[in-house]
């Protein structure tokens, strides 16, 4: 952060002022974190997700974690979080009842990374196949080598 903080008062000097925000968002840090729609959604460490406001740099919502699991990947559209815990996906409704759906435990080798459009959650496994989880069916759809 102060590398970064470094850089952008360097830029400052060539092209302007910018403004540096630092804030805490979990007790242990976190190694997760995507941006869309003017929103950050943070996690890892604490076993909490957190959602913020990118202008306000306030804390909008969170998701816990199922189990002691980690929690290897994420991604969020307008509705849903969903993250990859373990060998499941996770789906977290962000609006109305606050439901938590969870694909089978097992249902593919260990991931390592997730991307989610809606309605499907595309994982990298570590037998370097890619799985397709339909997440109105709860199945994979389809398997990529």
């Amino acid at each position: 952060m102060e590398q970064l903080a470094m850089d952008r008062q360097s830029l400052s000097l060539q092209e302007g002022p910018v403004d540096v925000f630092k804030w805490k968002a979990h007790s242990v840090g976190f190694s997760k974190c995507r941006m869309k729609m003017g929103l950050i959604l943070t996690g890892v460490g604490d076993k909490v997700m957190r959602l913020w406001s990118a202008e306000s740099c306030k804390a909008l919502d969170e998701y816990r974690l199922p189990d002691k699991t980690p929690l290897i990947d994420f991604d969020f559209d307008e509705g849903k979080v969903v993250g990859l815990v373990g060998t499941r996906v996770c789906i977290w409704r962000r609006v109305g009842t606050r439901d938590l759906f969870s694909s089978r435990e097992g249902l593919f080798t260990r991931g390592l990374c997730m991307r989610y459009v809606d309605p499907h959650a595309v994982i990298g496994c570590e037998d370097g196949k890619v799985r397709v989880f339909d997440m109105y069916s709860r199945k994979i759809s389809q398997i990529n080598k």
